[in-house]
């Protein structure tokens, strides 16, 4: 009897050892699995959180999902994550709960399913997840797939604004600067948008500083921020800062010259041009009146930039025999020296080049002849289109000081012998009205090359 007491005490004291051996085993897999997770090896980290799949805690179980979904998101992976997803919501993870919500509502892992995303979005409202609270609260103010509640809503922003969420803190300056949803307060839209800022987004940035400026804030900190956002590439500071100093506002003086700088900047933003077609518009017009649409005058790119481009059109390009179209080769090559043209600012210009309707005649296989011609810039305002055009012939006289440059009334260029094997070339820059109309003209740019005649 003492004998069988004896062994039954060895195998429990074996059982406890293997269980605490166990449970050292999966601590250790699972802080691993949580290093490879944070390294994004998610396949790696999947593979260890599945040995232990059903001892995971509500994070754990978040964690594999994720990695599941994002190392290889196969139906049975996807059918998985949200196997531990639910259970980890229910072990109370909001985080798996906002998981849960996207994945129901993006129509890509499953079937859309709106019922459910709501369930789930909000629930991680109520477990006060911040983002949770801000998405759910945005359905609130909508009206989407649940009552519209805006008191409701207004509360669940406030919440997700305390924890610091975004999101949250822009919407809410928004609805106290406009009077949205809330009742019209600058100081409360001040105190919000400010909170946003500090976060470093560029739109909240801009937001504060232009309630500043709105309200008679600290306008020299306004100023100074927008023109970081300017540098930034954020073109609402840029269009912002044109108007400032286009009108004098905000106690700033005004300076035509850098309001044209950041109108400039307005131009080149296709993103800006579909979202803000009547800033745009204007900025366009303005601009092209002060004659401010030109390529860069800096003679030093220019000069590099033109001998490489008179290197490209000069050397005659070898057409294959086999080529069916001659003519069309050669453009191509044309088409393609002159867009180096383009980083400058140059517009795409149109090349003369033989007949489009007839076969390349022999000649120009040996003696070639071509032109081109590009708008310089676009002008509603006679005396900036004297002044873009007087400035325009300087700068053909400071790229090619060894030439003459001979001027005429609405045209003047250089026209010399490259050599006498090359030919020569003309560079011309030109001052035409539509149609007669002073108050219309434009500047183009000339360039005619040929190794026929003087």
């Amino acid at each position: 009897m003492k004998q069988i007491v004896i062994l039954i005490l060895c195998s429990f004291l074996v059982n406890v050892s293997l269980v605490h051996a166990q449970k050292r085993d999966a601590k250790t897999e699972l802080q691993e699995a949580e290093q490879l997770y944070n390294k994004k090896d998610y396949y790696s980290a999947s593979y260890k959180y599945r040995a232990f799949a059903n001892v995971l805690n509500p994070e754990q179980r978040f964690l594999y999902a994720f990695c599941l979904v994002n190392s290889n998101p196969t139906k049975e992976n996807v059918d998985e994550a949200i196997r531990q997803l639910k259970t980890a919501s229910t072990g109370g993870n909001s985080k798996a709960m906002l998981a849960l919500y996207y994945i129901y509502m993006q129509n890509q892992l499953v079937p859309q399913n709106r019922s459910e995303a709501v369930v789930y979005i909000t629930k991680s409202a109520e477990y006060e997840n911040p983002e949770g609270m801000y998405i759910y609260g945005t359905l609130l103010i909508d009206g989407n797939y649940i009552s519209r509640d805006t008191i409701k809503a207004y509360k669940y922003f406030e919440k997700a604004a305390a924890k610091n969420n975004y999101d949250a803190q822009n919407a809410l300056g928004y609805m106290h600067f406009t009077g949205t949803r809330a009742k019209k307060d600058l100081v409360k839209a001040a105190y919000y948008w400010k909170l946003a800022a500090e976060s470093g987004t560029n739109e909240a940035v801009y937001n504060y500083a232009y309630l500043l400026l709105e309200t008679n804030g600290n306008k020299t900190m306004a100023i100074a921020n927008l023109h970081s956002l300017a540098q930034k590439g954020y073109t609402l500071a840029s269009y912002l800062l044109g108007s400032v100093y286009y009108e004098g506002k905000y106690a700033v003086s005004k300076d035509l010259e850098k309001s044209l700088l950041y109108f400039r900047t307005v131009l080149v933003d296709d993103a800006f041009k579909k979202s803000n077609k009547e800033e745009y518009n204007y900025t366009k017009e303005l601009v092209a009146y002060y004659a401010a649409i030109e390529p860069s005058a800096d003679v030093k790119l220019l000069r590099k930039a033109f001998d490489e481009l008179i290197q490209k059109i000069t050397s005659n390009p070898a057409v294959p025999e086999t080529e069916p179209n001659k003519r069309v080769f050669i453009l191509n090559k044309l088409k393609a020296a002159y867009a180096s043209l383009q980083p400058l600012g140059f517009r795409e210009g149109r090349i003369f080049f033989g007949s489009d309707s007839k076969p390349l005649e022999p000649v120009l296989l040996t003696k070639p002849y071509h032109q081109y011609e590009t708008t310089i810039a676009e002008i509603a305002n006679k005396d900036s289109a004297q002044k873009v055009y007087k400035k325009w012939i300087q700068v053909l006289k400071q790229l090619y000081p060894e030439h003459t440059v001979k001027e005429t009334a609405t045209t003047s260029g250089i026209h010399y012998q490259l050599s006498a094997e090359k030919g020569y070339l003309g560079i011309y820059i030109s001052l035409f009205d539509y149609n007669g109309n002073p108050n219309s003209p434009l500047i183009y740019m000339t360039i005619i090359y040929t190794v026929r005649s003087k």
